[in-house]
């Protein structure tokens, strides 16, 4: 006959098991704990080595980057606007912040729009390097772009617009700020301003232009907002504005 094993068998192999269970747990906290901090430490070298002096990698600021650490910037609200996007790039080892306005119901903005477009999209990003802002790398303008959707023939007709903005070098298009005009500038080095590209429902104009910080944040801080590219004015709506104000608060290296 079989006899079960006495209890002075079975009291040490459920101590086994609790004592392997308990260490697993153990193992399991530790683990979270170095992951974390070694995903914090991970951070704080991508900033110490590009602003810290001592760092064979340390990216001395230029004087506009030190100017644009100066600028009266607004505070950020509470939580980021759904319409701004943050996205690192780890074999660049680059962040870019991109904010897109869109079409809001009957148009863009306030559907003071030129006849016979039928969509625009405005975009500005900013780029730096790391994951953190780097102190003192203040950057001291933004790019843009404005893609313009029209009906084929219509304001979107090949011609149209560049032969308003297209062909400028230098403003490619301005923003009234309650009766002040901010100018537009040129694109990087390389980079064409205005392209028209002709579809068979519509055409596809898209202008690339580069904005001062210190504009962004006058046009942050305005009530009346009209963008101007060529023949096309587009009235931005207060939360456009608003979500302006938040892309530039952003910009801020020392937040």
């Amino acid at each position: 006959m079989t006899t079960a094993p006495s209890s002075r068998f079975v009291a040490p192999k459920r101590a086994l098991i609790w004592g392997l269970g308990g260490g697993a747990l153990v193992a399991g906290v530790i683990t979270i704990a170095a992951v974390a901090y070694f995903a914090k430490a991970s951070t704080l070298r991508r900033v110490h080595k590009y602003s810290d002096p001592s760092s064979p990698e340390y990216r001395p600021p230029s004087e506009s980057q030190v100017a644009a650490t100066k600028l009266d910037y607004p505070a950020p609200g509470a939580q980021m606007p759904s319409a701004i996007s943050v996205i690192y790039n780890a074999h660049k080892d680059r962040t870019r912040m991109t904010l897109e306005l869109k079409d809001a119901a009957g148009g863009v903005g306030s559907g003071t729009i030129t006849s016979g477009v039928s969509s625009v999209l405005i975009k500005l990003s900013s780029e730096f390097p790391g994951k953190v802002r780097p102190a003192q790398h203040g950057e001291s303008s933004a790019d843009g772009v404005v893609i313009i959707k029209s009906k084929a023939g219509g304001h979107g007709a090949p011609g149209n617009t560049s032969a308003a903005s297209g062909k400028a070098t230098v403003h490619p298009g301005s923003i009234d700020v309650d009766g002040r005009t901010v100018h537009l500038h040129s694109p990087a080095k390389g980079k064409g301003a205005y392209t028209s590209e002709p579809l068979p429902d519509h055409v596809k104009e898209t202008m690339l232009f580069r904005v001062h910080t210190a504009s962004l944040i006058e046009i942050a801080a305005g009530k009346s907002v009209t963008l101007t590219v060529g023949t096309l004015s587009v009235v931005l709506t207060p939360q456009q504005i608003d979500e302006i104000r938040e892309f530039v608060a952003r910009m801020n290296p020392s937040k």
